[in-house]
């Protein structure tokens, strides 16, 4: 099948499509047609078949993207597009350690410890630590300092000193206790491949040799523990193209490290770099302001973001300046109800916010207006309580462990209180049994009849 991938592309598209030996940096720009390149770039490398679907690798930050770009690839390759493996780094983690689930030292049917449950083995490590149990401390802070210190990240020299002194013990108790509940968090999906390929030396040749090619996608938000894991997947003959903008790296506070991107041409030598810098989105006016702020910042790739051919003319950007969040929230309902009146229907206005709070506060003038409105970006549906209960009960029949069973113990009500429970751990503890075998012990000791 003759497939022409470079049609319709732009000449610094076709040049990052063309780039497929050696190590490569595309620098796109907003709007600079990034998924299409990414896209164009795999198909390319298979109708030429410089690689079969298998030895190709494409890194993504969420699997709606990692579908996208396999379904555009399948639409023109049919199923070979869909053997490509695309997908998150947690994803291939997880893809990883079931394959290799003995070097890591876990159970063929690992659980998979998400965030709300770390959260609770945190705080159950802690409250059974005497001099800790009454502290005063935000697990998410907390939460954050343990992955900071695993992945080897410098801490705020602002952190609370309190926290450190509680780290130092509870990091080696929460791993331990992960290891012996067969279970394995986030930040384990990506840490323990990497301590992995970095022990055992021909099997990271093994998965070097496999993938011919590595792409990576939004590298401008990788962190260190996501660097360390590419490069354990690279040799110095690697093909390895990473795609971002260090002009949109917003995820510092989650440990996005902006040296990942603005290094990446001193950790490959003769790494090529192609900027995507025609903007097919926006109109001049607003890319004109946008090249005005950003190039205020001294420590970045530089590039310049210029309308394509076809961009149509629109308004001046506005900026509104309010004492308070209620008088902007009472602007924007107002430009809302202008922009409606003028004929624009509702769904075709988006409002952004920083955060979760400010829509919170939106919302109730919204309301007041008879505004309809679609709030996205609240709670996710499995962070809810009744799913997190369900999820539970469904972990315990399958692979029972502690922390799911803690959570349904008394979920419905069934009159078990914290002293029943502390009881089953302590007698747990003395045995070193499971909390489920301790549980079904109770008639050989002094439990309460209700456990």
């Amino acid at each position: 099948m003759n497939i022409n991938w470079l049609q319709n592309l732009n000449e610094q598209q076709r040049q990052a499509v063309l780039q497929t030996e050696g190590p490569l940096l595309i620098l796109a720009g907003a709007g600079s047609g990034k998924t299409t390149v990414l896209v164009s770039r795999t198909g390319y490398i298979l109708s030429q078949h410089l690689a079969t679907a298998a030895e190709v690798l494409v890194l993504t930050f969420t699997n709606k993207a990692a579908r996208e770009l396999k379904e555009r690839v399948s639409h023109k390759l049919g199923q070979q597009g869909q053997k490509v493996w695309a997908g998150t780094f947690h994803g291939w983690g997880l893809d990883f350690l079931k394959k290799n689930y003995k070097l890591a030292g876990l159970p063929q049917r690992f659980g998979l410890l998400d965030a709300t449950d770390a959260r609770s083995l945190l705080k159950d490590l802690v409250k059974e630590r005497q001099h800790y149990a009454k502290s005063n401390f935000d697990v998410e802070i907390l939460q954050n300092v343990l992955s900071d210190i695993r992945a080897g990240k410098s801490l705020s020299p602002k952190l609370d000193e309190a926290y450190l002194d509680m780290a130092d013990w509870l990091l080696p108790a929460y791993t331990a206790k992960m290891h012996s509940l067969g279970l394995i968090d986030f930040d384990g999906l990506i840490l323990k491949p990497t301590e992995i390929l970095k022990q055992h030396e021909n099997l990271a040749k093994k998965y070097q040799q496999k993938y011919k090619y590595i792409m990576v996608d939004e590298f401008q938000d990788t962190n260190k523990m996501q660097l360390d894991l590419v490069l354990s997947l690279c040799n110095s003959n690697s093909n390895i193209a990473v795609v971002g903008d260090d002009d949109q790296s917003i995820y510092g506070w989650r440990g996005a490290e902006i040296q990942n991107i603005l290094g990446f041409p001193k950790l490959f030598k003769n790494c090529h770099v192609v900027r995507l810098e025609t903007n097919y989105r926006s109109t001049p006016q607003i890319l004109t302001m946008a090249n005005s702020i950003i190039h205020r910042n001294e420590e970045r790739h530089k590039k310049q973001l210029v309308p394509n051919a076809h961009a149509g003319s629109g308004p001046l950007p506005e900026v509104f300046i309010f004492d308070h969040e209620e008088a902007e929230c009472e602007e924007i309902t107002q430009l809302i109800l202008d922009y409606h009146k003028k004929g624009f229907a509702y769904k075709d206005i988006a409002v952004l916010f920083r955060s979760n709070s400010q829509g919170a506060l939106l919302e109730g003038y919204l309301k007041r207006s008879n505004i309809e409105y679609d709030l996205t970006g609240g709670p996710a549906l499995i962070d809810r309580k009744e799913v997190r209960d369900v999820l539970a009960y469904i972990r315990t029949a399958i692979v029972p462990n502690d922390i799911a069973l803690r959570r349904i113990l008394n979920t419905p009500h069934r009159g078990i209180g914290d002293t029943s429970i502390h009881k089953v751990i302590d007698y747990q503890k003395e045995h070193e049994l499971s909390f489920l075998q301790a549980i079904k012990l109770w008639h050989k000791t002094d439990i309460n009849e209700k456990v």
